[in-house]
């Protein structure tokens, strides 16, 4: 099963060692986002949704390309 993670970026890197470790031969792909997402203002973290929107709908037209 495909799937996204969006994560913010600081968690990049252990978000990676997790999929390494659940296996090679499945698909995962993951939406850096800035971080953080507590304790900032209104329009920040509106700015972090946006960025995830974006991501994702990046994210399901690929998908729609290879089904």
């Amino acid at each position: 099963m495909r799937t996204l993670t969006i994560c913010t970026a600081s968690f990049l890197p252990l978000a990676q060692l997790q999929f390494d470790a659940l296996g090679r031969g499945s698909t995962f792909s993951i939406a850096p986002i800035p971080h953080p997402l507590g304790g900032i203002s209104e329009s920040d973290l509106s700015a972090r949704i946006e960025a995830a929107w974006t991501a994702l709908e990046s994210w399901l037209g690929k998908q729609s390309d290879v089904d």
